[in-house]
């Protein structure tokens, strides 16, 4: 077991660092409330978040990845269009949905403040199977910026593969629950 000291944090970012439910509940919501829809947005957010990643989840495993999680965003709204009786929410709505709202996901408000003194002692990087573009976007949105992003999109190899985890460098640790930041606060 490798006991070297801990040098860099790597962040899952998706559910971690962002606030994914409400940027999704909310752009739901207004899409709906344009065409008079009302619909359980909390449950459908959840379906689309859920779906999304049962779609990335483990590719590259056996073949090249030929999605990222932009593409699986506006493959799975589709398919709840098609299943929620949303079909009039345009093609525009469904952009703002799948690909603008999730490229401006706020990051917990706790976060920004928290990363600021982590990068006090340690390299604060993103490891995520959310696309380059979202990690980027997002960084830009809420005003933060990582030392290093490392994408699954890059690596070509999705979690929960362990291909992923076995490239991180030695004295890294990932960061995996939200809140797990501020127990490294503390103890530094």
């Amino acid at each position: 077991m490798d006991t070297q000291p801990i040098k860099a944090l790597t962040f899952d970012t998706g559910g971690t660092i962002l606030d994914w439910h409400t940027g999704f509940s909310e752009v739901l919501r207004k899409s709906g409330a344009s065409h008079n829809i009302e619909r359980n947005w909390s449950d459908i957010a959840n379906q689309l978040r859920k779906r999304s990643l049962e779609k990335i989840l483990n590719l590259g495993k056996s073949e090249p990845a030929k999605i990222n999680f932009d593409d699986a965003h506006a493959m799975v709204l589709d398919e709840l269009c098609n299943e929620n009786g949303l079909e009039a929410f345009t093609p525009e709505q469904r952009e703002e949905i799948a690909w603008n709202t999730p490229h401006s996901f706020s990051t917990w408000d706790d976060f920004p403040p928290a990363l600021k003194r982590l990068k006090q002692k340690f390299l604060c990087c993103s490891f995520t199977i959310l696309s380059f573009r979202i990690i980027l976007d997002t960084a830009k949105f809420n005003g933060i910026s990582w030392d290093a992003v490392f994408s699954c999109e890059a690596i070509g190899k999705y979690k929960t593969l362990s291909a992923p985890m076995k490239r991180l460098p030695n004295g890294c640790s990932l960061i995996q629950a939200r809140f797990a930041w501020l127990h490294v606060i503390i103890l530094i």
